[in-house]
């Protein structure tokens, strides 16, 4: 369950870059959402950016930035090599009639 923010966004977005979005729905099967957008760039008023290998020296950055994913530190910088590997073991309880009355 949602809150419903998800397709106004995604039209104010298509419409954004001058495209469109199309739902077609079919009960019992499920909904198809489509984003219509001009695929030539001599028709775009916005060119995105490339990202591949070639590329990609022109993305990085030289200087380590912060993030929020790691809340320890004041920006949450995380060098590089710091996450390292642990093993778990789950244990799983037995299922019991509740468990699986929601179904």
């Amino acid at each position: 369950m949602g809150y419903g923010y998800g397709l106004p966004i995604s039209r104010l977005y298509a419409r954004y870059f001058h495209g469109e979005l199309a739902l077609m729905s079919c009960e019992g099967f499920g909904t198809d959402c489509i984003v219509y957008l001009k695929a030539l760039s001599n028709e775009a008023n916005e060119l995105l950016p490339i990202f591949n290998k070639a590329s990609s020296r022109y993305y990085r950055t030289p200087v380590q930035t912060g993030d929020w994913s790691n809340s320890g530190t004041s920006m949450g910088v995380r060098p590089s090599g710091a996450m390292k590997p642990r093993r778990h073991t789950l244990s799983t309880p037995s299922p019991t009639i509740s468990q699986h009355a929601h179904c």
